[in-house]
């Protein structure tokens, strides 16, 4: 799988990447089409958080699998592709 580097991006350019992306993942029927997707909203998650100095932001959304995310159609997207996942109390 290709690495998804951002870091070049300015942190508007990340803000709308993220929203684009999240929206697409909402509107996927393919399944392919999710993965590829959701890897590159992963991406600029993490350097959105990285940039913003936090481990975990408030708010993160938690699965059993230890899965977390601050984006909740990312979150729905998860769980429905792993049914046996259920979501979790924040600690």
């Amino acid at each position: 799988m290709r690495n998804h580097d951002v870091r070049g991006l300015t942190g508007t350019e990340l803000e709308r990447a993220r929203r684009e992306l999240a929206a697409s993942l909402a509107l996927s029927q393919s399944s392919a089409l999710s993965a590829v997707t959701a890897t590159q909203l992963g991406a600029v998650e993490r350097e959105l958080t990285t940039r913003q100095g936090e481990h975990r932001p408030a708010g993160v959304l938690l699965c059993s699998c230890g899965y977390g995310t601050g984006n909740p159609v990312r979150f729905d997207a998860h769980l429905a592709n792993n049914p046996d996942h259920e979501p979790c109390d924040q600690p």
